[in-house]
């Protein structure tokens, strides 16, 4: 049984890789835009140029446009960066595609070690979450650093879009009565 401190521990933890994945990714966006984008030796400006907005565009249309631009290139993860079970039973992973997401996610955790996939989920719609599974390969109790990779899927046509990653480590404890 859960203690509330052990579960408020856990949602720190969480919220903390939301936040470290949110800050890597926007400082990864960032990089990789300025060394793809070349600067002329002089900037001239346009002659041809009308000083406003293109006639006919509502600027409130414009704004909702840029802003499923941007929804659709986002991709929110969770997940307890911290998991624990024991050995042959379930982990507490705490996966969760949040309701706001708008589509479809799947998980897939690697140990970083030897590359071994030790779990996958199957999609999940937003609004979902994978509270606790068993892995799907046998662990012996120790700690595992992990990458848990999440891949993103457009909701009506089932695309994919892209995928993001956080590393977790995965604790497995003994079994009950194993080596007392």
């Amino acid at each position: 049984m859960k203690t509330k401190e052990k579960e408020t521990r856990e949602r720190a933890h969480v919220l903390w890789l939301i936040l470290a994945v949110l800050i890597g990714g926007m400082g990864a966006a960032w990089a990789l835009a300025g060394a793809r984008t070349a600067t002329p030796e002089r900037l001239e400006l346009e002659p041809n140029a009308v000083v406003g907005a293109v006639p006919g565009q509502d600027p409130a249309e414009r704004q909702a446009e840029l802003e499923r631009v941007v929804e659709a290139g986002m991709l929110t993860i969770s997940i307890n960066a911290t998991p624990c079970g024991k050995a042959g039973g379930r982990v507490n992973w705490l996966i969760e595609n949040p309701a706001n997401q708008g589509k479809y996610i799947r998980v897939e955790v690697q140990r970083q070690d030897t590359g071994e996939l030790v779990y996958k989920t199957g999609a999940l719609k937003p609004g979902t979450y994978v509270e606790a599974a068993e892995p799907d390969t046998e662990l012996a109790a120790g700690e595992y650093a992990c990458t848990a990779m999440f891949y993103s899927y457009e909701l009506e046509s089932e695309e994919y879009i892209g995928k993001a990653a956080a590393e977790i480590t995965l604790t497995i404890q003994p079994e009950e009565g194993a080596g007392e």
